[in-house]
């Protein structure tokens, strides 16, 4: 079957947002007096947001989660229009996409206002579809996610692959019966995923081409962490 899509996660796949997570989370927990260093952000991280923020506000912040989380994100969204802090190879993969005119989408668990600002952010017109955490009913290891990205590009699970780079994540993909390309972050979470069925792994994005995603679609197996 020939690719018509391509559906990319979010955070630690298109951008490097993980440091920019913790430096709000520190910035926020600081304005109200309570200590949270980059070490306290960086144990939660790949926990749910609001688990991670609960933690901050139990050390004395006088906020609710939810007015921390605000913050946060008009922080976050404050950097991501100065600059989207893009994962190597990822802005041109997009552009590459554009010159085929094959259609993006995000599908993702972070909150729609960031991922917005990224999409706007990204080559004109390639990512035309967005699925962000604040509108799902389940989060990852669910297919929703996919499947929806799929149907607001006016696809079906045959036409696209995604992209994404953790467990939960591979598993949704795999679970919504797409192909999925696997960009893991350390060999840790390499070997996590190694085997699966349906998955293949990258390096980096700025070792994929269309023609490796269309080779995906069409019911290869690749490697190239290994290579």
């Amino acid at each position: 079957m020939s690719l018509r899509g391509v559906i990319f996660d979010l955070d630690g796949t298109l951008i490097d947002s993980e440091p920019l997570w913790a430096k709000v989370e520190t910035s926020v927990a600081a304005s109200g007096g309570v200590p949270w260093t980059q070490e306290d952000a960086f144990s939660f991280f790949g926990r749910p947001l609001r688990e991670t923020t609960q933690a901050i506000v139990d050390r004395g912040l006088d906020l609710t989660v939810d007015e921390a989380i605000d913050r946060m994100i008009d922080e976050l969204a404050a950097i991501y229009r100065q600059s989207v802090p893009w994962m190597p190879g990822a802005y041109e993969l997009l552009q590459s996409l554009g010159k085929e005119e094959l259609p993006a989408a995000l599908g993702t668990q972070s909150y729609g206002r960031l991922a917005h600002l990224v999409r706007d952010a990204a080559p004109a017109g390639v990512i035309s579809a967005v699925v962000s955490g604040d509108e799902l009913r389940k989060g990852k290891p669910d297919p929703e996610v996919f499947l929806t990205a799929a149907e607001r590009l006016g696809l079906t699970p045959d036409d696209v692959v995604v992209v994404e780079d953790s467990p939960t994540g591979v598993a949704a993909g795999v679970a919504a019966g797409v192909p999925v390309l696997a960009v893991p972050p350390n060999d840790e979470i390499y070997r996590s995923v190694a085997g699966r069925p349906g998955v293949s792994f990258a390096r980096s994005l700025a070792d994929v081409t269309v023609g490796t995603l269309e080779a995906l679609r069409a019911g290869e197996h690749l490697d190239l962490w290994r290579s």
